[in-house]
């Protein structure tokens, strides 16, 4: 009974994802503390390759802070909201507003196999897979 009782407990928790939207169209995201930049333009419409996103990433100013960087896999999948599609993250306007259904957005994760290729989370289905780093897709820069 004591397990089954933690269990509830548990997944209570994990399903509260608390998630608030700064002035400076930045997404805080209190379980993991991390912060994701969601400011219009730059998140529905900008593509560019892997390397160009990691350079992206590593020059964007946004808010107060310089110091954002390209996601690994994990952290981009921790956005994905499975109970919605395209695009499968939640866009009430106190959370994520910019996010394309289209292509994917990349992630700083390698593909293990074909180094040619990087992780990437397609947000129509909130399904992940690997592309060709040449590829040009969406960018969402994390800190």
């Amino acid at each position: 009974m004591k397990k089954i009782f933690l269990l509830c407990i548990v997944m209570s928790s994990l399903s509260m994802a608390g998630f608030s939207r700064t002035a400076d169209k930045i997404v805080i995201d209190s379980n993991t503390t991390l912060q994701w930049q969601d400011n219009e333009l730059e998140n529905s419409e900008t593509e560019k390759s892997w390397e160009l996103a990691i350079d992206y990433c590593e020059d964007l100013v946004l808010g107060v802070y310089d110091d954002w960087r390209l996601p690994n896999i994990k952290e981009l999948k921790s956005i994905i909201e499975r109970t919605r599609v395209n695009p499968a993250i939640d866009q009430d306007p106190a959370k994520f507003v910019w996010t394309a259904s289209g292509n994917p957005y990349w992630s700083s994760t390698t593909f293990s196999s074909n180094h040619a290729y990087a992780w990437a989370v397609f947000f129509n289905n909130g399904n992940s897979g690997d592309v060709a780093k040449t590829a040009v897709r969406f960018v969402r820069c994390v800190r």
